[in-house]
C-alpha cells in the first residue's frame, strides 16, 4: 500500500514502501556478492602476504566490507545496493528527499542492532511494527525502502526551496504555532488531502482563498512565482511533524 507524503518543497508524493520479502531477497544477493569478494580477496592474499598477514586482512575485511559496500553503493547508485537494483527496490529519505551520506552510514551502521539476536530477528519485528516497513536502521536514519513502480523518478532535490522563497521554516512554523489554533491547522492538512477530489476551479479557489487568509494572520509577504496552492502547502510541511508526531493520529 503506498503511503501519501509531504516533500519539502510542498508537493504531496506516493511512497511505496517495499516488502519484507523482496528486501530480504536483495540483502541475501548483497551478501553474496560481498562474500565472493572477500573469499576472493583472502585468496589473492595467502599469494602474496605472509601467513597470518593475510588472515588479519580478511578480519578486516569481514568487518567493515558489508557496510562500506552498502554506502558506497547507495551513494553511487541512488540509494541502490547491485541487490536492490536487480529488485528494483531504492533507500530513499522519509520525505522522498535524496539520500544523504549521513543517513546511508547511520542506517548502515544500525544494521548491527537490527541483526540481534539472529539474522535481523530484531530489525524484522521493528519492520513489522512500522507502517513503511522501516528497520531500526530506517528509524534512525530517517529513510525508508521503496519499490519502485513504473517510471519512478529517482529524487534529486535538497531542503532548498525554504532559502530560495526567503521563508525559513523556523520562521514559518513558530508563526502558525503561535497565531493559528489547532482547527486551523487541521483544516490545512485537511485541504491538502483532499485536494484530490476537488475540481480544477473548487481547488484554485479554495486554495487562492486560503493562502490570502494565512499570508494575513501570519503577515508573511508574498513570493514571486509561488502559488497559492504551494504556499499552503509550504505552511503545511512546516507544521508537519508526522516525522516526529504523527498528524494521522490527531483526528
Amino acid at each position: 500500500m503506498s503511503e501519501r507524503v509531504l516533500t519539502p518543497d510542498g508537493s504531496l508524493v506516493d511512497l511505496n514502501p517495499a516488502g519484507l520479502g523482496a528486501r530480504f531477497l536483495a540483502f541475501m544477493l548483497d551478501t553474496a556478492l560481498v562474500l565472493g569478494g572477500i573469499s576472493l580477496a583472502g585468496a589473492l592474499t595467502r599469494m602474496v602476504l605472509p601467513l597470518g598477514v593475510d588472515y588479519a586482512i580478511v578480519a578486516l575485511l569481514n568487518l567493515f566490507a558489508g557496510m562500506g559496500y552498502s554506502v558506497f553503493c547507495e551513494m553511487r547508485l541512488a540509494g541502490q545496493t547491485m541487490g536492490k537494483k536487480l529488485l528494483r527496490l531504492r533507500v530513499v529519505d522519509a520525505q522522498a528527499r535524496k539520500l544523504t551520506l549521513s543517513q546511508s552510514v547511520v542506517r548502515n551502521v544500525a544494521r548491527t542492532v537490527d541483526f540481534l539476536p539472529v539474522f535481523y530477528g530484531f530489525g524484522g519485528l521493528v519492520a513489522l511494527s512500522d507502517r513503511l516497513g522501516r528497520r531500526l536502521g530506517d528509524l534512525v536514519a530517517g529513510t525508508v525502502v521503496v519499490q519502485e513502480k513504473g517510471d519512478m523518478a529517482v529524487p534529486t532535490f535538497e531542503v532548498k526551496p525554504w532559502g530560495e522563497t526567503s521563508l525559513t521554516r523556523a520562521d514559518v512554523r513558530r508563526r502558525a504555532l503561535a497565531r493559528l489554533p489547532l482547527e486551523e491547522r487541521e483544516f490545512i492538512f485537511t485541504l491538502i488531502e483532499r485536494e484530490a477530489g476537488l475540481t480544477a476551479a473548487a481547488r484554485f479557489d479554495l486554495f487562492e482563498a486560503a493562502a490570502r487568509q494565512y499570508r494575513r494572520r501570519l503577515q508573511l509577504p508574498e513570493v514571486d512565482g509561488l502559488s497559492s496552492e504551494n504556499f499552503i502547502r509550504i505552511v503545511a510541511t512546516a507544521l508537519d511533524d508526522r516525522s516526529a508526531a504523527k498528524k494521522k493520529g490527531r483526528g
